[in-house]
């Protein structure tokens, strides 16, 4: 990945967490997520513990509620799209 990585956590769980990314493995997830990574708590903070270097991360602030889901219409096309395969 020369080019960089993004990922997006959509789950927290009690020693891991569940992401959803692209260009990682070519193939359908199961859920909601691409993979499952572990963390651990040590020295009061949180490490990722996953096989590639993590160069940071980025937390939205969405105290402006600039956030929206997807609306029914944008999910309807993704739908389409996705049974057409």
């Amino acid at each position: 990945m020369p080019y960089g990585h993004i990922s997006v956590v959509v789950d927290v769980l009690k020693n891991s967490i569940r992401i959803a990314e692209q260009n990682f493995y070519f193939t359908y997830w199961k859920d909601n997520y691409a993979r499952e990574i572990p963390f651990v708590y040590k020295n009061d903070l949180y490490y990722i513990d996953d096989e590639y270097e993590i160069y940071g991360w980025l937390e939205i602030d969405d105290s402006k509620e600039q956030l929206k889901p997807l609306n029914k219409l944008t999910i309807e096309k993704i739908q389409m799209k996705y049974e057409n395969i």
